[in-house]
C-alpha cells in the first residue's frame, strides 16, 4: 500500500497507521553501487530501523568521485561532458532493479529528481553549467523517470540541495512537480533542500504533499562498518 499523509496533515500512514520516516541517504546508489553490494546495505539498514533510503537518481556532480566502475544516465562527449538528449536505457532499468530490492525489504525509496546541478541558475549550476537541463530535456527526463519508477511506487523528491532562491529554477521544480503528478499519480511528493533554503524546511510547501527535513547525525568511524550512516531525515506532512 502506497503512503499516505494523515487526515490533520501532521505525519505519514501506511493502511492507516502511523509511518516512522526514518531516513539514510544513499545519494549515487545507481551510479556507484553494485547489485551485490546495495542487498547488503538495505539488510543493515533494516536491521539499524531505517524505514526510508534517499537516493538521488542522477549522480551528484559537484560531490563525486567517479571510479572505473561507475555507471552514467546518459551518453558522455569527448569532454565528459553529459548528451542530455541521450539517456542510457541500461542505466535507468538497473536503476529500477535497485529500488525493488529495496521494496523488496519495506523499505521506502525516497527518490530525487532534479538535483540542483541540473536545474537553472542554482550554485549547483554555477559549479556544473554544461549539466543544466533546457525545459525539453528536463521534461524528457521526467517522462522516463515517470515511465521507469511510477509503477513502483516511490516518494518522489521533486529538488535536491537547492534554496529556493532563484525564480527560474523554482519554476523548473513545480514544472517537474505538475509532469509527476500527471504520468505518475497517487504519489508523495517532496522537495531536498539545502540547509539554509528560501523556504521553511518544517512547514509543508504549498507545492508538494510532504515535507521532509534532514538531521546531520556524526557517526563514530570503525574498520567493520561500511557504508556509514551520516544522516536521518524526519518527516512533517500536509495534505
Amino acid at each position: 500500500m502506497p503512503l499516505t499523509v494523515s487526515p490533520d496533515g501532521t505525519h505519514l500512514q501506511r493502511d492507516g497507521a502511523f509511518f516512522p520516516y526514518v531516513a539514510d541517504t544513499a545519494w549515487s546508489v545507481f551510479a556507484d553501487a553494485t547489485e551485490d553490494e546495495w542487498p547488503w546495505y538495505l539488510d543493515r539498514r533494516r536491521s539499524q530501523g531505517f524505514t526510508s533510503v534517499a537516493i538521488s537518481i542522477l549522480p551528484i556532480l559537484h560531490d563525486r568521485t567517479v571510479h572505473s566502475d561507475a555507471r552514467e544516465p546518459f551518453a558522455v562527449d569527448a569532454d565528459g561532458h553529459y548528451d542530455l538528449d541521450s539517456p542510457d536505457p541500461a542505466y535507468f532499468a538497473r536503476a529500477a532493479r535497485l529500488v525493488q530490492h529495496t521494496l523488496d525489504r519495506k523499505i521506502v525509496p525516497t527518490l530525487v529528481v532534479l538535483w540542483c546541478n541540473y536545474a537553472p541558475d542554482t550554485w549547483g549550476a554555477e559549479l556544473t553549467p554544461w549539466a543544466v537541463m533546457t525545459a525539453p530535456q528536463r521534461r524528457a527526463y521526467v517522462s522516463l523517470v515517470a515511465t521507469t519508477f511510477g509503477p513502483l511506487g516511490p516518494i518522489f523528491a521533486v529538488s535536491g540541495d537547492d534554496r529556493f532562491v532563484d525564480p527560474a529554477a523554482i519554476a523548473a521544480y513545480v514544472d517537474v512537480r505538475d509532469q509527476l503528478r500527471a504520468e505518475a499519480p497517487g504519489w508523495l511528493l517532496t522537495a531536498h533542500s539545502a540547509p539554509t533554503p528560501g523556504c521553511p524546511t518544517r512547514s509543508p510547501t504549498p507545492w508538494t504533499s510532504s515535507s521532509t527535513s534532514q538531521v546531520t547525525r556524526p557517526m563514530p568511524r570503525t574498520g567493520a562498518t561500511r557504508w556509514p550512516s551520516s544522516t536521518a531525515a524526519g518527516s512533517s506532512a500536509s495534505r
